[in-house]
Protein backbone atom coordinates (compact mmCIF):
# COMPACT_ATOMS: atom_id res chain seq x y z
CA UNK A 1 0.00 0.00 0.00
CA UNK A 2 3.38 2.32 0.50
CA UNK A 3 4.17 2.27 -2.77
CA UNK A 4 0.43 2.47 -3.98
CA UNK A 5 -0.22 6.23 -2.49
CA UNK A 6 3.71 6.93 -3.74
CA UNK A 7 2.24 6.17 -7.06
CA UNK A 8 -0.71 8.10 -6.82
CA UNK A 9 1.36 11.14 -6.00
CA UNK A 10 3.39 10.22 -8.84
CA UNK A 11 0.67 10.22 -11.26
CA UNK A 12 -0.98 13.29 -9.78
CA UNK A 13 2.26 15.53 -10.77
CA UNK A 14 4.00 13.44 -13.47
CA UNK A 15 7.68 14.86 -12.47
CA UNK A 16 9.88 13.09 -14.53
CA UNK A 17 13.84 13.88 -16.38
CA UNK A 18 16.53 12.06 -16.81
CA UNK A 19 20.53 12.83 -18.39
CA UNK A 20 19.90 12.07 -22.48
CA UNK A 21 17.67 10.46 -25.63
CA UNK A 22 19.06 8.04 -27.32
CA UNK A 23 20.36 8.61 -30.77
CA UNK A 24 18.41 5.95 -32.41
CA UNK A 25 16.43 7.14 -34.98
CA UNK A 26 14.22 3.43 -34.83
CA UNK A 27 13.65 4.83 -31.20
CA UNK A 28 9.66 5.32 -30.06
CA UNK A 29 8.76 8.24 -28.12
CA UNK A 30 5.57 9.14 -26.05
CA UNK A 31 3.80 10.73 -28.33
CA UNK A 32 1.13 9.47 -30.99
CA UNK A 33 -0.50 10.28 -34.09
CA UNK A 34 -4.11 9.68 -33.89
CA UNK A 35 -5.78 10.58 -37.41
CA UNK A 36 -9.83 10.50 -38.82
CA UNK A 37 -11.21 11.85 -41.86
CA UNK A 38 -11.47 14.87 -40.68
CA UNK A 39 -8.72 15.52 -38.14
CA UNK A 40 -4.96 14.81 -36.85
CA UNK A 41 -3.99 14.42 -33.15
CA UNK A 42 -0.86 14.18 -31.74
CA UNK A 43 -0.97 12.32 -28.04
CA UNK A 44 1.91 13.37 -25.88
CA UNK A 45 2.45 12.45 -22.72
CA UNK A 46 3.44 15.11 -20.20
CA UNK A 47 6.37 16.17 -18.13
CA UNK A 48 5.46 19.38 -15.85
CA UNK A 49 8.54 19.60 -14.39
CA UNK A 50 12.01 19.19 -16.18
CA UNK A 51 15.97 19.63 -15.67
CA UNK A 52 17.53 20.97 -18.51
CA UNK A 53 19.16 18.12 -20.22
CA UNK A 54 15.45 17.72 -21.37
CA UNK A 55 15.79 19.80 -23.99
CA UNK A 56 16.54 20.11 -26.37
CA UNK A 57 12.85 17.41 -27.00
CA UNK A 58 13.09 14.84 -30.08
CA UNK A 59 12.40 16.55 -33.48
CA UNK A 60 9.42 14.17 -34.01
CA UNK A 61 7.82 15.68 -30.65
CA UNK A 62 9.10 19.08 -32.04
CA UNK A 63 7.70 18.17 -35.20
CA UNK A 64 4.40 17.55 -34.03
CA UNK A 65 3.80 21.06 -32.47
CA UNK A 66 4.85 23.05 -35.77
CA UNK A 67 1.88 20.47 -37.59
CA UNK A 68 -0.54 21.60 -34.96
CA UNK A 69 -2.83 24.52 -34.69
CA UNK A 70 -4.18 23.96 -31.55
CA UNK A 71 -2.51 23.08 -28.51
CA UNK A 72 -4.32 21.28 -25.97
CA UNK A 73 -2.78 20.81 -22.36
CA UNK A 74 -4.68 19.69 -19.21
CA UNK A 75 -5.35 23.43 -17.97
CA UNK A 76 -3.48 26.09 -19.08
CA UNK A 77 -0.94 26.71 -16.36
CA UNK A 78 0.04 30.41 -18.00
CA UNK A 79 -3.56 31.94 -16.90
CA UNK A 80 -3.49 30.17 -13.68
CA UNK A 81 -4.05 33.05 -10.91
CA UNK A 82 -0.88 31.71 -8.55
CA UNK A 83 -3.37 33.54 -5.19
CA UNK A 84 -6.38 31.78 -6.58
CA UNK A 85 -4.67 28.41 -6.69
CA UNK A 86 -2.70 28.93 -3.40
CA UNK A 87 -6.35 29.47 -1.61
CA UNK A 88 -8.25 26.50 -3.16
CA UNK A 89 -4.75 24.30 -1.44
CA UNK A 90 -5.10 26.32 1.95
CA UNK A 91 -6.69 26.76 4.64
CA UNK A 92 -8.87 29.83 4.36
CA UNK A 93 -10.60 29.45 7.68
CA UNK A 94 -9.37 28.64 11.65
CA UNK A 95 -8.85 25.21 10.02
CA UNK A 96 -5.50 23.70 10.20
CA UNK A 97 -3.31 20.86 8.97
CA UNK A 98 -2.91 19.65 12.12
CA UNK A 99 -6.45 20.06 13.21
CA UNK A 100 -7.09 17.71 9.68
CA UNK A 101 -4.99 14.73 10.20
CA UNK A 102 -3.95 12.63 13.12
CA UNK A 103 -1.19 13.71 15.48
CA UNK A 104 1.45 10.76 14.34
CA UNK A 105 0.48 11.75 10.52
CA UNK A 106 1.43 15.95 11.73
CA UNK A 107 4.35 14.88 12.99
CA UNK A 108 5.83 13.59 10.47
CA UNK A 109 4.94 16.06 7.91
CA UNK A 110 6.36 18.73 10.43
CA UNK A 111 9.71 17.17 10.33
CA UNK A 112 9.78 17.43 6.44
CA UNK A 113 8.83 20.93 6.36
CA UNK A 114 11.36 21.91 9.07
CA UNK A 115 13.99 20.17 7.60
CA UNK A 116 12.94 22.23 4.64
CA UNK A 117 13.15 25.49 6.79
CA UNK A 118 9.59 25.98 6.22
CA UNK A 119 7.62 27.24 9.30
CA UNK A 120 4.86 25.95 11.04
CA UNK A 121 2.60 28.84 10.19
CA UNK A 122 3.11 28.39 6.83
CA UNK A 123 2.49 24.41 6.43
CA UNK A 124 0.17 24.16 8.87
CA UNK A 125 -2.11 25.84 6.76
CA UNK A 126 -1.64 23.41 3.61
CA UNK A 127 -4.59 21.26 3.33
CA UNK A 128 -3.32 17.40 2.94
CA UNK A 129 -2.73 16.49 -0.34
CA UNK A 130 -0.92 19.90 -1.48
CA UNK A 131 1.15 19.26 1.77
CA UNK A 132 2.31 15.85 0.17
CA UNK A 133 2.23 17.46 -3.41
CA UNK A 134 4.36 20.84 -1.58
CA UNK A 135 7.37 18.98 -0.40
CA UNK A 136 7.57 16.23 -2.90
CA UNK A 137 8.12 19.43 -5.19
CA UNK A 138 10.48 20.90 -3.13
CA UNK A 139 12.27 17.73 -2.89
CA UNK A 140 12.50 17.91 -6.82
CA UNK A 141 13.32 21.29 -7.07
CA UNK A 142 16.66 20.86 -4.75
CA UNK A 143 17.58 18.34 -7.03
CA UNK A 144 17.56 20.37 -9.92
CA UNK A 145 14.13 20.12 -11.48
CA UNK A 146 12.01 23.01 -12.29
CA UNK A 147 8.06 23.68 -13.49
CA UNK A 148 9.72 26.39 -15.72
CA UNK A 149 11.23 23.60 -18.03
CA UNK A 150 7.78 21.54 -18.29
CA UNK A 151 6.63 20.42 -21.11
CA UNK A 152 3.50 21.76 -20.37
CA UNK A 153 5.15 25.39 -19.84
CA UNK A 154 7.35 24.62 -23.01
CA UNK A 155 4.75 24.37 -25.81
CA UNK A 156 2.22 26.81 -23.51
CA UNK A 157 5.20 29.41 -24.21
CA UNK A 158 5.77 28.78 -27.91
CA UNK A 159 1.98 28.68 -28.45
CA UNK A 160 1.59 32.36 -27.50
CA UNK A 161 4.64 33.43 -29.12
CA UNK A 162 2.70 32.11 -32.31
CA UNK A 163 -0.51 32.65 -31.63
CA UNK A 164 -1.74 29.62 -31.75
CA UNK A 165 -4.66 28.58 -30.34
CA UNK A 166 -4.66 26.47 -26.69
CA UNK A 167 -7.33 24.57 -25.07
CA UNK A 168 -7.89 22.80 -21.74
CA UNK A 169 -8.90 19.24 -21.67
CA UNK A 170 -9.98 19.91 -17.82
CA UNK A 171 -10.33 23.46 -15.00
CA UNK A 172 -8.45 24.08 -12.17
CA UNK A 173 -11.86 24.16 -10.53
CA UNK A 174 -12.01 20.32 -11.31
CA UNK A 175 -8.99 19.32 -10.71
CA UNK A 176 -9.05 20.92 -6.97
CA UNK A 177 -12.13 19.90 -6.10
CA UNK A 178 -10.71 16.33 -6.91
CA UNK A 179 -8.25 16.24 -5.24
CA UNK A 180 -10.13 17.20 -2.44
CA UNK A 181 -12.62 15.01 -2.16
CA UNK A 182 -10.09 12.10 -3.05
CA UNK A 183 -7.01 12.64 -1.04
CA UNK A 184 -8.88 13.90 1.82
CA UNK A 185 -10.60 10.28 1.75
CA UNK A 186 -7.34 8.99 2.78
CA UNK A 187 -5.64 11.74 4.43
CA UNK A 188 -3.95 9.89 7.06
CA UNK A 189 -3.17 6.65 5.24
CA UNK A 190 -1.96 9.01 2.37
CA UNK A 191 0.45 10.77 4.56
CA UNK A 192 1.48 8.24 6.62
CA UNK A 193 2.30 6.00 3.06
CA UNK A 194 3.65 8.68 1.21
CA UNK A 195 6.62 9.82 3.65
CA UNK A 196 7.59 6.67 4.70
CA UNK A 197 10.14 6.33 1.59
CA UNK A 198 10.46 10.05 0.97
CA UNK A 199 14.01 9.80 -0.20
CA UNK A 200 13.29 7.80 -2.65
CA UNK A 201 11.11 9.88 -4.55
CA UNK A 202 14.43 11.60 -7.08
CA UNK A 203 15.11 7.85 -7.80
CA UNK A 204 11.76 6.36 -8.48
CA UNK A 205 11.01 9.29 -10.50
CA UNK A 206 13.99 8.92 -12.75
CA UNK A 207 13.19 4.92 -12.90
CA UNK A 208 9.62 5.83 -13.79
CA UNK A 209 10.71 8.14 -16.61
CA UNK A 210 13.42 5.26 -18.02
CA UNK A 211 10.12 3.94 -19.66
CA UNK A 212 8.52 7.00 -20.61
CA UNK A 213 12.34 8.18 -22.30
CA UNK A 214 11.89 4.67 -24.63
CA UNK A 215 8.28 5.33 -25.89
CA UNK A 216 7.81 1.57 -23.63
CA UNK A 217 4.16 1.91 -21.88
CA UNK A 218 4.30 -1.96 -21.35
CA UNK A 219 6.80 -1.03 -18.73
CA UNK A 220 5.61 2.59 -17.74
CA UNK A 221 2.32 0.92 -17.11
CA UNK A 222 3.83 -2.00 -14.93
CA UNK A 223 5.80 0.90 -12.37
CA UNK A 224 3.12 2.68 -12.03
CA UNK A 225 -0.40 0.33 -11.43
CA UNK A 226 1.03 -2.98 -10.76
CA UNK A 227 0.60 -3.45 -6.99
CA UNK A 228 -3.07 -1.51 -7.94
CA UNK A 229 -4.47 -5.04 -8.74
CA UNK A 230 -3.25 -6.49 -5.64
CA UNK A 231 -4.60 -3.75 -3.75
CA UNK A 232 -8.54 -3.65 -5.12
CA UNK A 233 -9.26 -1.50 -1.75
CA UNK A 234 -7.62 1.30 -3.32
CA UNK A 235 -9.82 1.01 -6.54
CA UNK A 236 -12.04 3.35 -6.06
CA UNK A 237 -9.64 6.22 -5.47
CA UNK A 238 -8.13 5.50 -8.71
CA UNK A 239 -10.80 5.11 -10.47
CA UNK A 240 -11.86 8.49 -9.67
CA UNK A 241 -8.07 9.72 -10.19
CA UNK A 242 -7.66 8.32 -13.20
CA UNK A 243 -10.17 5.90 -14.88
CA UNK A 244 -13.15 8.68 -14.75
CA UNK A 245 -10.68 11.31 -16.13
CA UNK A 246 -9.48 9.31 -18.82
CA UNK A 247 -13.02 8.66 -19.88
CA UNK A 248 -13.67 12.87 -20.22
CA UNK A 249 -10.02 13.28 -21.69
CA UNK A 250 -10.72 10.32 -24.42
CA UNK A 251 -14.27 12.24 -25.20
CA UNK A 252 -12.48 15.36 -25.81
CA UNK A 253 -9.96 14.07 -27.98
CA UNK A 254 -12.53 12.49 -30.27
CA UNK A 255 -14.41 15.75 -30.25
CA UNK A 256 -11.69 17.37 -31.59
CA UNK A 257 -11.23 14.54 -34.16
CA UNK A 258 -14.71 15.23 -35.32
CA UNK A 259 -13.73 19.33 -35.56
CA UNK A 260 -11.18 19.47 -38.06
CA UNK A 261 -7.87 20.35 -37.55
CA UNK A 262 -4.42 19.32 -36.00
CA UNK A 263 -4.08 19.33 -32.31
CA UNK A 264 -1.51 18.53 -29.61
CA UNK A 265 -3.12 17.12 -26.97
CA UNK A 266 -0.48 17.27 -24.32
CA UNK A 267 -1.85 14.55 -20.89
CA UNK A 268 0.09 13.40 -18.08
CA UNK A 269 1.59 9.87 -19.51
CA UNK A 270 -0.40 8.09 -16.72
CA UNK A 271 -3.76 9.23 -18.51
CA UNK A 272 -2.31 7.87 -21.99
CA UNK A 273 -1.23 4.11 -20.73
CA UNK A 274 -3.11 1.03 -19.87
CA UNK A 275 -6.59 -0.92 -20.59
CA UNK A 276 -8.32 2.05 -19.10
CA UNK A 277 -6.06 4.22 -20.88
CA UNK A 278 -6.88 6.90 -23.36
CA UNK A 279 -5.33 5.29 -26.28
CA UNK A 280 -6.99 2.47 -25.48
CA UNK A 281 -10.40 3.99 -25.55
CA UNK A 282 -9.59 5.84 -28.69
CA UNK A 283 -8.47 2.47 -30.50
CA UNK A 284 -11.45 0.33 -29.10
CA UNK A 285 -14.10 2.73 -31.21
CA UNK A 286 -12.49 1.20 -34.25
CA UNK A 287 -12.47 4.19 -36.09
CA UNK A 288 -9.17 6.24 -35.77
CA UNK A 289 -5.82 4.82 -37.64
CA UNK A 290 -3.33 5.01 -34.69
CA UNK A 291 0.51 4.66 -34.46
CA UNK A 292 3.57 5.64 -32.01
CA UNK A 293 6.07 8.08 -33.26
Amino acid sequence: MRRQLKILVLLLIIILSNNAYSKDKSQKHFIWEVKSDKSTVFLLGSIHLAKESLYPLPKVIEDAYEKSDNVVVEIDINHVNPFELLKKSMYTDSSTLEMNISKAAFEKLKEKFEKKNIKKETYNKFKPWFAIINLMTLELTANGYNAELGIDKHFLDKATKDNKKVLELESLDFQMKLFEDCLNEFKDAFVDYSLNDFDETVNQVEKLFESWLKGDTKAFEKVTMAEIKDNPEYEPIMKKLINDRNINMAEKVKGYLEAGGTYIVIAGAGHLVGTDGILELLKKTGKYKIRQL
